[in-house]
């Protein structure tokens, strides 16, 4: 089950529940994301493809934004912004793998919610390099954290948490990440959660062989609660 990580409520999703939304998010005749969005054919680069993926999962960025995008961090007017984040996301999508998300210290994820702007963050140099990416994106106009992990989540899938609207509702939270963070490590520490969500995903392989995440069931299950029969 999954444990809605509050003060006050708690929420579970049962095995039987989650197999038939995962089921259904699947199936080609729905025309959901799975496998387009999860497919990854350039691992350790960004390219442009991977800027304009969120769209696959609802989250469109308008052409203006992606356009910035091109503009080095060397520039001085206010785009220049996007092309730091852009060098931040490569940099992070070249940082070889240290581990899943689940394996992260959980000070290291408590932290991120007290922490000021450009602390030192802790843990694993990609999961820092992450971070930097979801800071960078406060400076981008028309752009959220939300944006960075809808495209990162294809490059490192065990490790990006996806960030969307649907997601932090059921678990009670209103915006950002840190939060949300800290609720989905709960759960995927949780280790009948766990079980459950490995149990879930292993049926399912994407175009280019990769199998399904647990932090990709996990996002699929919650976001297909809300969802029409």
């Amino acid at each position: 089950m999954f444990l809605l990580m509050a003060e006050k409520s708690v929420k579970t999703i049962d095995h039987d529940t989650g197999r038939v939304r995962i089921e259904r998010y699947v199936d080609p005749k729905n025309k959901y994301a799975w496998p387009l969005y999860d497919q990854d054919p350039t691992p350790g680069t960004l390219v442009g493809v991977d800027l304009a993926a969120p769209a696959l999962l609802s989250y469109p960025i308008k052409s203006k934004i992606l356009n910035m995008f091109g503009q080095s961090s060397e520039y001085q007017g206010e785009d220049h912004r996007y092309g730091e984040l852009l060098e931040r996301m490569s940099a992070f999508t070249e940082t070889p793998p240290a581990g899943d998300f689940r394996s992260i210290a959980r000070s290291v994820i408590e932290n991120l919610s007290t922490r000021d702007f450009d602390d030192e963050i802790g843990g694993p140099t990609d999961f820092n390099r992450l971070v930097v990416c979801l800071d960078a994106a406060k400076d981008c106009e028309g752009l959220t954290s939300v944006a960075v992990t809808k495209i990162l989540h294809r490059k490192r899938p065990d490790l990006v948490p996806i960030n969307d609207s649907r997601v932090r509702s059921f678990y009670g939270l209103k915006s950002g990440y840190p939060g949300l963070f800290k609720a989905i490590h709960s759960d995927l520490n949780d280790p009948e959660t766990f079980q459950m969500l490995e149990d879930l995903a292993k049926p399912y392989v994407g175009i280019d062989g990769r199998p399904m995440t647990v932090l990709r069931a996990l996002d699929i299950i919650i976001w297909m609660g809300f969802e029409k029969p």
